[in-house]
């Protein structure tokens, strides 16, 4: 945003004079930017002394005036102090007319700075230099749109000054153009600082005052106090603009007050609670009011308090406690509740609890917390054992405390699983021990495999090379089987030899030849042992008779045979033979015994059908030698109808009788208890502000209260770090005000007071230095500017809040102030220290309004080579004291 403004050896007329204008000063915090803003004269320079930049548009808009022996622009450190002022001022009414009214030349005025002619451009929101500096030249604007540009080019200047400010987040920028027969070129450092400035404003150009509480609204009990704290006061100017960013933020404080004083007092910049109503606070700043008033409201608790809560349970004989709160601020009392008396339980509860064969007792007990009683206290039936099978033949309690052991007494047990052809069956047996609880132990024994049972179901008769062939089927099964028939071997063929080393099968569908394979020979004469034999060879082929002999040697014991075999049966042993010498007959060796064969036992014949009541029995036959083996058939099931049946419930069993419709067998089945099906009820989470219960438990199924939750305390509050709610001085402690992030309870922590500097401080004010001598109370001048003519020194100096009285004037206070004329010294002042103002010889008076002085806290020494005519005023009442005191002066 950019605008211009051309003055020259003009009268410009004033919108008020002076007197007309009511003028208010506006403390803001600007940044400048001096050390950047210098950089612009050599932009301008560049623009001026190159022939290509330095011309602007004539009003026609299609002629060029060029500028050409432009000289360059010298910096005046004069002009620049006018810029930095104007700069602060267009942050606050961004105008050439300035804040109070009238332009920039009278700050020229006000400055002593001499001047034929002058112009001014001013910019917002451009960030550098480099950019500004492209705005003000204007190269792509018409005629009217070049103002600046005509500025920075004319030749009516020869110094020009620039100022920058930062001021809520845009930049200011000003370039004070003049032409000055002396131009100030002193360079001084480059002001970069955050500082305050005053910009005076005329009272009517601010047209709105927007204050900010550091709470919106603010609520208090009768009797409370607070400090409400202005976070930001912000003005509307005429002709502000921030680019959107809001009015203008100031520093100065606006005057606060209370709306309805009988519902509120602020005082002191305490806000107090005095009934209950409501109000708000109003903020008048330069005689405006804020246009933001946040509300107050002052409550009486009693007004206020919650339905309650309980915080002390009360007993059956005791009384608890019931806390209110208050709605509004949380504040807290207390009533008595009565106690409750006793509410017994419609249920039972165990006091001793049965054991296996012991009874236990039960009653009804109280149902309120904490509360033991009981009444109607009766006797629980014995448990009996629960028995446990140790798995070697004996059994063991497992209810807890209880060891009792049994053995076990089976049954004659159960065919459970069948055995088969291929697999074994299983039996099973039962306990049948039942003193003090039924043992349910099992155990398990095998029965043996029945083995394949086969069926013959074809024959093939044999052939000439193959024997006959079975075909059977398990009768048990129906698994198959093939085998030859070792009772109808293969025929062989019936071979007639050629003659020519061939023999041909002579048997009928046959035909087959073949030459002849000789085997390795038979013996037709045995040899002995001493005598020789003769060996027979036969062709290999099966059946054929071709025969050829040859003489074989003495043996000598070579051929044996065995004699006395015997095949085994299911019923008898076998033998393997004896072994004997065939050629002499000698017995060369004994056979051994072999074991009986297994029995081949048939499917079985039931000779005893079994009932219910009775087992049956099933005969088994060897088909082999026919042996016979019997076996019992379990009894058949009972067929049992149910004929009395009552439910189990939680905590009593239930049973069922049933009796057999083929024998009248009747039998009892015992249905075990449930058991509770547990539920929480009542369950309460603990707060901050409330105490949790864990919950009562309760059976789902039949709704008894199996067990009482307990009270769960109260959870610790989890503080913020809070605000400052009331600052600490000196006088005074602060307050931290903190929350509760659960359960917004506030806490209020006090703030030590602040602590007085220390003894020996240093201020400085208006050149003249303090030092601290008492804490929070006094201090002592101790040096002052050498270059002031006039100095007063003060009763008392306000600084960073603390008043000080000025009790004393230090050694060379005023050493060699050869400037000095006259002195005023504060009515608090109780010693001069000698050569307090040594060697100042051009002081001709001092007034004294102190009346503390005595002859021991000051003397004629603290005026040590002043002027000769030195002359000291001093009250009347003093006049005749202080005379002594600075005796050989003279004391008016």
């Amino acid at each position: 945003m950019l605008l211009f403004f051309i003055g020259g050896l003009i009268i410009l007329p004033q919108k008020a004079n002076a007197d007309e204008v009511e003028a208010v000063p506006v403390s803001i915090s600007v940044k400048y930017g001096q050390t950047e803003a210098r950089t612009i004269l050599d932009m301008i320079n560049e623009a001026r002394t190159n022939s290509e930049h330095a011309w602007y548009w004539n009003k026609d808009d299609t002629t060029k005036t060029f500028c050409t022996d432009l000289k360059e622009l010298e910096y005046d450190y004069d002009l620049e102090r006018v810029a930095m002022k104007r700069a602060a001022e267009i942050a606050l009414s961004y105008d050439h007319e300035r804040p109070i009214g009238g332009y920039a030349w009278d700050t020229y005025g006000q400055e002593n700075i001499r001047y034929s002619h002058a112009g001014e451009n001013i910019a917002a929101a451009q960030t550098t230099a480099s950019q500004v500096n492209f705005c003000w030249r204007e190269d792509n604007e018409p005629y009217g749109g070049q103002g600046h540009r005509r500025n920075m080019l004319s030749s009516k200047f020869n110094c020009v000054g620039i100022g920058h400010v930062y001021y809520n987040g845009v930049h200011y920028w000003v370039e004070e153009f003049a032409y000055r027969p002396e131009i100030n070129t002193t360079e001084v450092p480059a002001n970069d600082s955050t500082q305050a400035v005053s910009v005076s404003v005329d009272k009517t150009k601010i047209k709105k005052v927007d204050v900010t509480f550091d709470q919106d609204a603010y609520s208090l009990r009768i009797g409370e106090n607070t400090t409400p704290v202005i976070k930001e006061t912000r003005i509307g100017v005429e002709y502000f603009w921030s680019g959107g960013r809001g009015f203008a933020p100031v520093l100065d404080t606006p005057v606060v007050s209370i709306g309805d004083s009988s519902v509120a007092s602020y005082s002191n910049k305490t806000l107090s609670g005095l009934k209950e109503g409501t109000t708000e606070l109003t903020a008048t700043l330069y005689g405006v009011t804020s246009s933001t008033s946040p509300p107050v409201s002052v409550h009486d608790c009693k007004n206020h308090w919650d339905t309650g809560s309980i915080t002390k349970k009360p007993t059956c004989t005791e009384p608890g406690e019931k806390t209110f709160v208050c709605s509004i601020c949380e504040s807290t009392k207390k009533e008595s509740v009565p106690a409750t008396g006793h509410a017994y339980a419609s249920t039972w509860t165990t006091d001793i609890a049965a054991a296996c064969e012991k009874a236990g007792t039960e009653s009804r007990h109280c149902t309120n917390e904490n509360c033991t009683a009981t009444t109607e206290q009766r006797s629980i039936a014995a448990l009996g054992h629960n028995w446990k099978d140790n798995g070697d033949e004996t059994a063991i309690c497992t209810r807890n405390g209880c060891k009792a052991t049994h053995t076990h007494a089976w049954d004659s047990g159960t065919i459970t699983t069948e055995p088969t052809c291929t697999a074994q069956g299983e039996r099973t047996y039962h306990c049948i021990y039942e003193e003090n609880g039924i043992c349910t132990a099992t155990k398990t024994e095998a029965v043996k495999k029945l083995g394949h049972r086969y069926i013959l179901t074809k024959r093939d008769k044999p052939t000439c090379e193959s024997d006959g062939i079975l075909y059977g089927k398990c009768s048990r099964c129906s698994k198959t089987i093939t085998q030859q028939d070792t009772k109808n071997p293969a025929l062989g063929h019936d071979w007639k030899d050629n003659g020519d080393g061939t023999a041909t099968c002579s048997r009928e569908g046959c035909g087959k030849n073949h030459t002849h394979d000789l085997d390795s020979g038979t013996t037709t004469v045995e040899p002995t042992c001493t005598a020789t034999g003769e060996k027979e060879y036969c062709c290999t082929y099966i059946n054929c008779s071709y025969k050829k002999t040859e003489t074989l040697k003495a043996t000598n014991h070579k051929n044996k045979e065995t004699k006395n075999y015997k095949k085994p049966t299911c019923q008898e042993e076998g033998y393997t033979g004896d072994v004997y010498c065939t050629d002499c007959g000698i017995k060369l060796s004994s056979g051994k015994s072999t074991k009986k064969y297994d029995h081949d036992w048939d499917g079985g014949k039931v000779t005893k059908e079994a009932t219910c009541k009775e087992e049956g029995t099933k005969t088994y036959t060897c088909e082999n030698c026919g042996e016979t083996e019997t076996f019992s058939i379990e009894k058949t099931e009972h067929n049992y109808i149910k004929e009395q049946h009552k439910n189990a419930t939680c905590t009593e069993n239930g049973y069922s009788i049933s009796v057999c419709q083929t024998c009248n067998d009747k039998k009892k089945e015992e249905i075990v208890a449930k058991g509770h099906s547990k539920g929480i009820r009542n369950k309460k989470t603990a707060t901050c502000k409330a105490e949790g219960y864990t919950g009562d438990t309760y059976c789902r199924t039949c709704n008894t209260l199996l067990e009482e939750g307990k009270v769960l305390p109260k959870l610790e509050h989890q503080w913020n770090d809070g605000t400052v709610t009331k600052r600490a001085t000196y006088e005074t402690a602060g307050e931290l005000t903190s929350r509760c992030r659960k359960c917004a309870a506030k806490r209020i922590i006090s703030i030590e007071k602040l602590a007085y500097p220390k003894v020996g401080t240093s201020y400085t004010i208006s050149g003249n230095e303090y030092k601290v001598s008492k804490p929070g109370a006094e201090v002592i001048l101790v040096r002052t500017s050498k270059t002031t003519k006039n100095v007063t020194v003060p009763a008392q100096i306000y600084v960073q809040g603390i008043t000080y009285k000025v009790t004393s004037i230090g050694v060379k206070a005023f050493n060699n102030n050869k400037n000095l004329t006259k002195v005023t010294i504060g009515t608090n002042i109780i010693k001069i220290n000698s050569n307090a103002f040594f060697n100042c010889k051009n002081l001709k008076t001092v007034t004294i309004k102190s009346v503390l002085l005595t002859t021991k806290t000051a003397s004629k020494k603290a005026f040590k080579n002043a002027h000769k005519k030195l002359v000291i005023q001093v009250p009347k009442k003093v006049k005749k004291n202080y005379t002594k005191i600075f005796k050989g002066l003279k004391v008016k």
